[in-house]
């Protein structure tokens, strides 16, 4: 999908969004995350679709690369926030789809993501996301057993290793930091 597709895309369904630009994918990465991984980061040029969240912290991004440095921009990833949707695996004739599904999704609230960064390492640990909708360990359940562990006290191994998180919890009209 092209940038402006993706921009049609976003029209025809009415969601609003603005448009940033990056030189390179390294500075991309950082926009998105201070422990971002800037190993293999291209050097092409990087444009950004955003659709802004009421959280005022974390937004959807559509991300578009430059990969032959001609200005045709094509699609590489859907991010909410630190959490990148990857659809790999999705054939062209379901992404535009897919993507809009997983927008109004987000818009609805319907969605919630964990992210955890190492502190004490500067280095991102792992991006969770479940779906409030469902009833298994991907939704309300596994959320809410991963905020109980967040919540638990540091146990004796963490306490030795000073070990020291931040997470980020949010959906699209809330935010959450909370660092142990």
């Amino acid at each position: 999908m092209t940038l402006g597709e993706a921009k049609t895309l976003l029209d025809k369904n009415n969601i609003l969004y603005s448009e940033l630009h990056f030189s390179n994918v390294a500075e991309f990465r950082l926009h998105i995350s201070p422990f971002a991984c800037l190993k293999n980061a291209g050097a092409n040029q990087v444009i950004v679709l955003v659709v802004s969240s009421n959280n005022d912290h974390k937004n959807v991004e559509l991300q578009f690369i430059d990969e032959n440095n001609d200005g045709e921009y094509t699609f590489v990833d859907l991010y909410f926030g630190e959490y990148f949707y990857e659809p790999f695996d999705c054939p062209e004739e379901c992404l535009k789809q897919s993507i809009v599904d997983e927008i109004n999704s987000i818009i609805s609230n319907n969605t919630v993501v964990i992210v955890a960064n190492d502190l004490r390492k500067e280095k991102w640990y792992s991006a969770s996301i479940f779906d409030k909708q469902e009833k298994d360990g991907f939704g309300l359940p596994g959320f809410e057993k991963a905020i109980q562990r967040i919540n638990k006290k540091k146990g004796l191994i963490a306490k030795l290793f000073r070990s020291k998180m931040q997470y980020e919890i949010y959906d699209w009209s809330t935010y959450q930091c909370i660092k142990k």
